[in-house]
């Protein structure tokens, strides 16, 4: 575990949890259950991805500011970089899988495969998929064969298969997940111009939050950076910059304990007037209110 940059929450990577040098881990539900009571259970950024296969009596996570209950056949999907905080059951059952930047880009001809996928998105609006049986059970199975292929005997060609076999359970994954969001999908025809652009934003939203200044890295015109973005979230691209910035006030409001001031600061906002009416415009209630109402729900849960 490492300090993080942005107003110091902690921050894991795999091997926190129990990983190996493959920065690659399995975990079942019940075993992530019982690391909750010392380190799962506070807020963390989690410096990995992650995703959740709930069986039964799962409880509930926290992600970013969201409260997510984790239902039964229920598929979750856990960006980098985003803050998390558990609540599982004592009964939890289900299966997790972490991987890192380090186990994805072992090949340098495939190093963004990742970022094109909508699981783990962060600006959908939903990050969880509730799945048929046949679905469920048809991931347990990648997952299994996953297990089977890291723990075997055996090391000739084991991180070529297993990249493999993640691949497959991923795409497996999103495809399911798509099968709930066919009109976002047909939408989706500019996907090269959409990762870079949150890519871009991702790098220079606490500094930049004019739509031209993105269309000029991306070459292309602010016209046709709304319409991609458009066509992909239903939202105009100075709408995704907005919230983009709001997703990090909120994550830090309910996280954290730097003041009002302190964040809007580490957001680019040299006025505090101003970043008051910029989050009052958006959410409706001042930065203060709604960290007394994070604190008043977290503390009922």
């Amino acid at each position: 575990m490492r300090n993080g940059s942005t107003c110091s929450l902690p921050v894991f990577n795999v091997n926190d949890l129990g990983g190996n040098r493959h920065h690659f881990l399995l975990m079942n539900l019940s075993e992530l259950n019982t690391k909750q009571i010392v380190t799962m259970g506070i807020s963390h950024r989690v410096n990995y991805y992650q995703v959740i296969l709930c069986d039964t009596g799962c409880g509930h996570i926290w992600i970013d500011s969201n409260r997510f209950e984790l239902k039964g056949k229920g598929l979750y999907a856990i960006s980098k970089n985003q803050i998390v905080k558990y609540a599982l059951n004592s009964a939890s059952s289900g299966k997790v899988l972490f991987f890192s930047d380090e186990f994805i880009y072992q090949n340098p001809t495939d190093l963004d495969w990742i970022n094109t996928l909508r699981i783990f998105n962060s600006f959908e609006t939903s990050l969880a998929a509730q799945l048929a049986q046949s679905e469920y059970e048809e991931l347990i199975g990648l997952y299994n064969k996953i297990e089977e292929e890291l723990n075997g005997e055996s090391d000739f060609a084991r991180m070529e298969i297993l990249s493999s076999l993640l691949k497959a359970f991923l795409f497996v994954a999103e495809r399911n997940k798509l099968k709930r969001n066919l009109s976002q999908k047909d939408k989706d025809r500019n996907k090269n111009h959409l990762k870079e652009f949150t890519q871009k934003l991702e790098e220079n939203y606490k500094q930049i939050r004019v739509v031209n200044y993105y269309a000029d890295l991306l070459n292309i015109t602010p016209k046709k950076l709304n319409s991609i973005v458009f066509n992909s979230f239903g939202k105009t691209a100075k709408k995704i910059i907005e919230e983009r910035i709001l997703l990090e006030t909120k994550r830090l409001l309910t996280h954290t304990d730097y003041s009002v001031k302190e964040i809007g600061s580490n957001l680019g906002f040299t006025d505090p007037t101003n970043f008051n009416k910029f989050f009052k415009k958006y959410v409706g209630s001042t930065p203060v209110y709604f960290r007394n109402v994070q604190k008043i729900e977290s503390h009922n849960q």
